[in-house]
């Protein structure tokens, strides 16, 4: 398996970019916690995707980073205090379920998630 071609790591690099966006979408200060959730959920669902992108094979040590990104990014609403915030907590548990999804059907599945090179 060749590097930088598994669609579910890139896949994780967009929900990153994604949650990064979002408080700039909804006009989030940069300054408030809720901006700050977004920011470092965003960066590490990055990170994540890039380093499995650019590994030759699968490593399934390096999966589990955007499984429990996204499962702290599902429950930070509740855990932050921003489930009022409507736009934003719809955002982190909606990215959190796509991000738990993808991780975890490429931890359960990983000869199936690999694409011909």
């Amino acid at each position: 398996m060749k590097a930088w071609t598994r669609w579910q790591d890139w896949g994780t690099v967009v929900l990153g970019i994604v949650i990064f966006a979002t408080p700039f979408v909804f006009n989030v200060p940069v300054g408030d916690s809720v901006a700050w959730t977004a920011f470092g959920a965003g960066v590490l669902l990055v990170l994540g995707g890039l380093w499995s992108e650019g590994t030759d094979e699968p490593n399934m040590a390096v999966e589990w980073i955007p499984l429990i990104v996204g499962v702290a990014l599902f429950v930070s609403p509740w855990i932050v205090g921003f489930s009022e915030q409507q736009n934003m907590a719809w955002s982190a548990w909606v990215v959190g379920v796509l991000a738990i999804l993808n991780s975890g059907a490429e931890l359960l599945f990983p000869a199936q998630m690999t694409s011909p090179a």
